[in-house]
């Protein structure tokens, strides 16, 4: 049981569950108390994970061209980066990429 308890440990790890719930885990697998094994184990959804890293990754992109058109109101960059609709998100790093003007591009969000 011990060396199960390993791999699954690098397995889990390798999921960026944190090191003390690995622990934890591990543990009870060792002392075979299969009663409660799953009952504090957090679920990691890693598509959810990945679907809102990939969305902060386009809202800092829409944010570094906005700013080359100035100064970027906290308001709307709060906006931006609240957003987590993948294809908006797109709609507006294209508006970004072309927009001469803050306004200009606010004008295009919502159209």
């Amino acid at each position: 049981m011990k060396l199960i308890g390993k791999i699954i440990a690098v397995l889990l790890l390798r999921l960026n569950v944190p090191k003390d719930e690995v622990a934890q885990f591990t543990d009870q697998i060792e002392r075979r108390n299969f009663t409660m094994l799953f009952e504090n184990f957090e679920v990691y959804d890693v598509q959810e994970t990945r679907r809102i890293s990939k969305a902060e990754g386009k809202a800092e992109s829409i944010l570094e061209l906005l700013e080359e058109s100035g100064t970027v109101p906290e308001e709307l960059k709060s906006r931006i980066m609240k957003e987590r609709d993948s294809d908006k998100l797109g709609k507006w790093l294209k508006a970004a990429a072309r927009t001469q003007s803050i306004e200009d591009f606010i004008s295009k969000m919502d159209s």
